[in-house]
């Protein structure tokens, strides 16, 4: 196909060819997660992050004493 051309560059090199912005929702549907899925995925995560806050704090008072 017929190639767009940025023209008056300092440089002059006119050849360069336009660039475009990355478009995210090109992405199959196989990679694509539902927001179910991640905010299910997120639950999990705060549930560990919970977990670990509580076995710090354990492990804290444990040095205290």
């Amino acid at each position: 196909g017929a190639v767009e051309t940025i023209n008056k560059r300092v440089s002059g090199k006119a050849w360069k060819i336009q660039k475009t912005p990355t478009v995210r929702a090109q992405k199959s549907k196989s990679l694509r997660r539902t927001w179910e899925q991640r905010s299910e995925e997120r639950g999990k995560q705060q549930t560990v992050k919970a977990l670990e806050r509580q076995l710090k704090e354990e492990k804290q008072a444990e040095k205290d004493v």
